[in-house]
């Protein structure tokens, strides 16, 4: 019996399968990254905090934007 030759030969159909394969795992992975205009709206902007030499928060410099500042001085530490 011969052999019936297929539509497409081999090498053609694993190069197709491999790159449907590849654009699917792609798809997969890619689809729920954040649009780059939205990757910075959640850091977290590291403050800048006074201390005193003894460990005390004496002040502390937040992001702007936050409008967020703690102010920890009191009269007893200048007086000694």
């Amino acid at each position: 019996m011969p052999r019936r030759s297929s539509p497409l030969p081999r090498w053609l159909s694993l190069v197709l399968s491999f790159v449907i394969f590849s654009l699917v795992i792609w798809n997969w992975l890619v689809i729920d990254l954040p649009s780059l205009d939205r990757l910075t709206e959640n850091l977290a902007v590291p403050s800048t905090k006074i201390l005193a030499r003894d460990g005390r928060l004496l002040y502390e410099i937040a992001d702007p934007a936050g409008n967020h500042h703690t102010t920890s001085i009191t009269a007893t530490w200048l007086t000694g």
